[in-house]
């Protein structure tokens, strides 16, 4: 386990794009975004600025960095996106926004999880009907196809563990 030091250089550590999205800091944001930041930078977790603020709650943060250009499809080092995080979080707000500007519902982790296992999961109830509504059944080639990756995945971490 990372002591908190450790965790706290490791913040050091990251872009300032990232320190700022994660704080929510509007001015500093709109600096390094000027500056010609790179919009999709990920830090050791592979989160991006976008997924720092939205994560974090920051509706600003998150619509000036969709604004610029940022990818609201990025996801993390599990496969994550975005639109997860947010509605595992419960932000109604920015689970609209993303889905507005283009996230896709049906993106699954490697865990084979959507943002719409996320909300059920954690009983985020006000962004259950959002999702639904954006979100397109699969056709019997894609749940296939999610399957097979879901399996492999299993069987893969299984033997790594090995």
């Amino acid at each position: 386990m990372r002591s908190y030091n450790e965790f706290l250089k490791t913040k050091q550590d990251e872009a300032p794009l990232l320190q700022a999205a994660r704080a929510g800091d509007m001015g500093r944001i709109a600096r390094e975004i000027l500056a010609g930041a790179n919009l999709e930078e990920k830090n050791h977790r592979g989160y991006t600025a976008l997924m720092l603020a939205v994560y974090n709650g920051n509706y600003d943060a998150a619509l000036l960095l969709i604004e610029a250009g940022a990818d609201v499809n990025s996801s993390d080092k599990g496969g994550n996106t975005i639109l997860m995080g947010a509605a595992f979080k419960g932000h109604r707000d920015l689970v609209f926004l993303l889905l507005k500007s283009g996230a896709h519902p049906n993106d699954r982790n490697y865990a084979n999880q959507t943002a719409l296992d996320f909300a059920k999961t954690f009983g985020r109830s006000e962004v259950i009907p959002l999702i639904e509504n954006h979100a397109r059944p699969l056709n019997f080639f894609e749940r296939a196809t999610h399957f097979v990756s879901f399996f492999y995945n299993q069987i893969s971490y299984r033997f790594k563990s090995i």
